[in-house]
């Protein structure tokens, strides 16, 4: 299972965050054993999963769902050079 979190410094600053901002940065994703869904883990302490069919191709990048990273203070979620923005994945 591929999985990864924020570099500490980042992390560090979002976990002194308010609560209501907490509640839209993502610390640490893993994607699930069948690799269909995405799991968030937000700065809050809750968990959202989310199907990886929501991050299609855009004109500037294709997912690559064999990387991940968490950037931007957990407000990015990275496949490769396909970048989405957390807010986004939470609407889902």
């Amino acid at each position: 299972m591929l999985e990864c979190c924020l570099p500490s410094d980042q992390m560090v600053e979002v976990l002194f965050k308010g609560e209501k901002e907490k509640a839209k940065l993502a610390i640490a994703a893993a994607f699930t054993e069948t690799g269909t869904h995405l799991i968030l883990i937000l700065a809050d302490g809750k968990q959202r999963t989310v199907p990886i069919s929501i991050f299609t191709d855009n004109p500037v990048a294709v997912p690559n769902f064999n990387t991940l990273e968490l950037c931007d203070y957990g407000r990015t979620v990275k496949f490769g050079t396909y970048e989405a923005a957390v807010d986004f994945a939470l609407k889902y």
